[in-house]
């Protein structure tokens, strides 16, 4: 399936007020300050409140390591446990549908570890590529159990070649897919890769964001490649960008998604609106200067009015990296206060932190100049009052059989679609799980990263 773009305007920007960032002290939410990390939010221990999955490096030594950082009433507290010596993107999922979390890591040291049920992990003999980059879960095959997208080059150096790899899960045996990988130009500073559904077709696509590199052919910003029954093709089409973050930002029913720096317009970010799968999509350029390097990029609905807001933090070269929260206004974005500055590379997350209703995000890298670098973290506290209200649930639940005998088995789910005051239907998400006993994820795993969450499922349909 093939998409067209076509520029529809440029949006002004206007300050906004009564959108408070509060930065909390150690006193009152404490997160190590002389580490630079990589973070994954879930309520790992299934008491209601994010925890946070945490690989880290130490200032002034060597020290690589992966703890768990337990939150009890918004207190901060490590494991008696040490996951893993080793710093990487880390990512948690449920791979063997259990109902407990489990991670994977990239690194040095990479590598898939099972979740025991007490906090500590087992680590799976498949070899991941001992890579620098990033890596997601999703169930590309449908069968009811997610696999393992990875990229990545072996250094933070932008001119080494980047790659792909696939790792089908078959009932929790992780076997690489070869000849997976249908990119024909050569990828170089891979920033970001992750499952997405854009075509609506109910299997999920490939999203990557390549930063390029001069002087050799190869294609810079976030580009496709659509699953066609378990192979892929590369549709064609590069957004310019260089990070994205994919989310139903109009609330139309289908992924929008946010890409960072414009490559056209360096003085702006760029936003890419779907009007329909597969059908003509309008880029909005967000007047943002000072992003030559875009650390992160999130979605998240910061004002609890329904709609998502977007996190974006980047840098020009040999300058601090600022970040800055805008207001999705439902028909433009608005300026809040300027998050504190760091030097980079930065990385950051959504998560409800204190358990009253709002997101909060914290923010950890590297401050300082070359040669004295600081690490530190800055929890930012959502002190906003207002009340995103519960949906009612959705109706009409059915799940219909298909295939069998001989042939594979399918079950589509559907229902009607639910109601809510803030979010239109069209961009409500659900929270599905399937199992063979009460409260089981044994077929398709629930297993929820924190609440609020978004749910597994965008729609009022699933065939799996």
């Amino acid at each position: 399936m093939k998409l067209s773009f076509a520029i529809r305007n440029l949006f002004s920007l206007i300050s906004l007020l009564g959108i408070s960032l509060t930065w909390l002290s150690a006193q009152t939410v404490s997160f190590p300050n002389n580490h630079k990390a990589f973070i994954d939010w879930a309520d790992v221990d299934q008491d209601g409140d994010p925890d946070l999955l945490y690989s880290y490096q130490v200032q002034g030594n060597s020290q690589e390591l992966t703890r768990i950082l337990l939150n009890t009433n918004g207190n901060f507290a490590f494991t008696p446990d040490t996951l893993t010596q080793n710093y990487g993107f880390v990512k948690w999922g449920d791979f063997d549908n259990d109902g407990d979390l489990d991670f994977a890591q990239m690194g040095a040291q990479p590598g898939i570890y099972q979740n025991n049920g007490n906090l500590t992990f087992t680590q799976l003999p498949t070899q991941l590529p001992s890579y620098v980059g990033e890596l997601d879960w999703g169930d590309y095959d449908n069968d009811g159990d997610i696999d393992l997208l990875v990229g990545g080059s072996i250094s933070y150096n932008w001119y080494d070649t980047a790659h792909i790899f696939l790792y089908r899960n078959d009932f929790g045996v992780f076997n690489e897919v070869i000849g997976f990988n249908p990119i024909i130009d050569l990828l170089f500073d891979l920033k970001d890769i992750q499952w997405i559904d854009y075509d609506l077709d109910g299997d999920l696509d490939v999203s990557l964001t390549n930063g390029g590199y001069s002087g050799i052919l190869s294609r810079e910003g976030v580009f496709l490649l659509e699953n066609n029954g378990g192979s892929f093709t590369d549709i064609g089409i590069t957004l310019e960008g260089n990070r994205a973050a994919w989310g139903d930002i109009d609330q139309d029913g289908d992924p929008d998604v946010s890409c960072g720096r414009s490559l056209l317009n360096p003085s702006a970010s760029v936003i890419y609106l779907q009007t329909g799968a597969g059908a003509v999509q309008d880029s909005i350029y967000v007047s943002y200067s000072g992003l030559a390097h875009t650390w992160f990029s999130k979605l998240g609905d910061w004002d609890n009015d329904g709609d998502l807001d977007w996190i974006v933090g980047g840098g020009l070269d040999g300058t601090p990296v600022t970040g800055r929260l805008l207001i999705n206004n439902g028909n433009s974005f608005a300026f809040t206060t300027p998050l504190t500055s760091f030097r980079g590379p930065v990385s950051g997350g959504f998560a409800d932190v204190d358990s009253d209703g709002d997101l909060d995000f914290l923010m950890t890298g590297v401050d300082g100049q070359f040669g004295a670098e600081t690490y530190k973290s800055v929890f930012y506290n959502n002190s906003s009052s207002t009340a995103n209200t519960l949906p009612n649930p959705p109706t009409g639940l059915t799940a219909t059989i298909t295939g069998g005998g001989c042939g594979s088995t399918s079950v589509i789910f559907q229902w009607n679609p639910a109601t809510d005051n803030e979010t239109a239907s069209a961009g409500l998400t659900y929270h599905l799980r399937v199992g063979t006993t009460s409260g089981g994820n044994e077929i398709f795993s629930g297993a929820k990263h924190w609440q609020p969450v978004p749910g597994n499922v965008q729609g009022n349909f699933l065939d799996n």
